[in-house]
């Protein structure tokens, strides 16, 4: 039977740019992917093949890793029952072999392991023995970690393995590898606290943390680069208020870049009232700190909490979180905000967003743009990984993904908008284009009663792919970028 292919088209304009940001295509449903109630879990692919694990079975912890092109025909597969506390971490298909990155964590026994898996892509069965690429222990009060993360152009990998014994400082061992695994340098460190970690398209491993003081007077920061050669410590402060949120943003020229949300000063409630967002610039070859503050204004606020303009102005957002960032080779960065928050019910749990904001801030740590949207969604526990914004790098801009309602997606800034229930109501996949020069623009494609499922996955810089749900069978669709 020949495979139809749905090309969908924007069906409605938006505020700022009216603009074709790209295309989505909807590959016919198959027999590939599980029913939308299962798990599915995106390892990697190139630009014709998918990689994916999914649950096939809930009551025997049966597993299936399924390689398959993009119109979802089925080249591989392979059924297994996962060991406790075994798992992939992540993966790619690689021109002529599978490269699987295992974790290995026995919580009894305190260990972790981790081992790197060859399959063959025509068969995905296991060619040898997995080889272990690290193995630490320790005692019932020491505790021990693994930090996972892929460079921007995804050819670098780094682990930060951490093992912190009590009263102690944390021992950390930090290992660069190709996509093969295939390891390229590993080095140790101590550090006093782990919050976050980046690895360069250069190969650098930035690692860092951070804290303050109990009077929210100062806050402490301490980042560690290693280069394979050499590994230099750098610490500083500053004092902006109490600090409630902090993320690496970018790493260029020697600059790190971190960003932070700051909460409202007067606020003496539990709630993160946050009423400021704070750029961090530490250049390490002068030892200089840079920070910038954005102080949230009521209009933003109101688009946030997704009230009209002006009607009821607040002076703080209270459930704001960072929900990502994209940063550019140049060493400036946008970043992706929303306010969220769980639902607790006897009847289970459901997850709210309300309201996107993205912060672009240039390579010195200016503020150079805001840019607020409207939006209301909601899910229950079962379906939280559809309810997820992205926003993404690609050449000249980056790009964000999210879904809402069909009926409020050509309304301004000035209207609130429809509360969106993915896989129950009629919605539309917003695309903005946020490019390095020039002003943003939107798209919205219908996508019917479908929810997408998870974030997009990257194929290559123009072409992204989505799992959709709905109450049936899962589908796949490309989003090809058209900048």
């Amino acid at each position: 039977m020949k495979r139809i292919v749905l090309v969908l088209v924007a069906s409605f304009s938006m505020l700022f740019c009216e603009a074709q940001v790209g295309t989505l295509s909807l590959r016919d449903k198959g027999k590939v992917l599980a029913p939308g109630s299962y798990e599915t879990f995106y390892i990697n692919g190139d630009t014709s093949t998918i990689l994916v694990e999914q649950n096939a079975s809930l009551l025997n912890a049966r597993y299936e890793l399924i390689r398959m092109d993009m119109n979802q025909n089925e080249l591989a597969r392979v059924r297994y029952k996962r060991e406790k506390g075994r798992y992939y971490l992540d993966g790619f298909d690689n021109p002529s072999s599978i490269d699987l990155l295992v974790c290995e964590h026995d919580e009894d026994a305190n260990t972790l392991k981790t081992f790197h898996e060859r399959r063959d892509p025509k068969t995905l069965e296991a060619t040898g023995s997995p080889r272990m690429l690290h193995s630490m222990s320790g005692s019932k009060k020491d505790k021990v970690g693994l930090v996972y993360r892929h460079s921007p152009d995804y050819n670098l990998q780094a682990c930060v393995y951490v093992l912190k014994r009590e009263d102690e400082r944390a021992e950390a061992k930090v290992s660069l590898y190709s996509r093969q695994y295939e390891e390229y340098w590993s080095m140790t460190t101590r550090l006093h606290v782990l919050d976050f970690a980046l690895v360069s398209d250069s190969g650098e491993v930035i690692i860092g943390g951070w804290g303050q003081k109990k009077d929210y007077s100062e806050a402490a920061f301490e980042v560690t680069v290693l280069d394979g050669e050499k590994d230099a410590t750098y610490q500083f402060t500053c004092s902006e208020g109490r600090i409630m949120e902090v993320t690496f943003a970018n790493y260029t020229e020697g600059r790190v870049q971190l960003f932070a949300l700051v909460r409202e000063d007067r606020n003496k409630d539990n709630g993160s009232q946050i009423n400021r967002l704070l750029s961090l610039c530490y250049n390490t070859k002068t030892g200089k700190l840079t920070t910038h503050v954005h102080h949230l204004t009521a209009q933003e606020i109101n688009c946030l909490y997704n009230e009209d303009y002006g009607t009821r102005a607040k002076s703080s957002v209270r459930f704001l979180q960072i929900d990502g960032i994209s940063p550019a080779p140049d060493g400036h960065y946008d970043v992706l905000l929303s306010q969220s928050w769980t639902i607790y019910s006897q009847g289970g749990d459901s997850y709210a967003r309300n309201g996107l904001l993205v912060a672009t801030v240039d390579r010195d740590g200016q503020f150079t743009r805001i840019h607020t949207r409207h939006l209301e969604s909601y899910v229950v526990r079962y379906r939280k990984p559809m309810n997820l914004p992205c926003l993404m790098r690609t050449e000249g801009g980056s790009l964000l993904f999210y879904t809402q309602h069909a009926s409020s997606a050509d309304r301004t800034l000035h209207r609130s908008v429809k509360k969106y229930i993915p896989g129950k109501d009629k919605g539309v996949l917003t695309t903005v284009f946020f490019p390095d020069e020039g002003q943003p623009e939107a798209q919205n494609i219908g996508i019917s009663k479908y929810g997408v499922y998870g974030l997009p996955k990257r194929i290559d810089d123009k072409s992204f792919l989505f799992f959709f749900r709905d109450n049936g069978k899962a589908q796949i669709g490309m989003f090809k970028l058209q900048r």
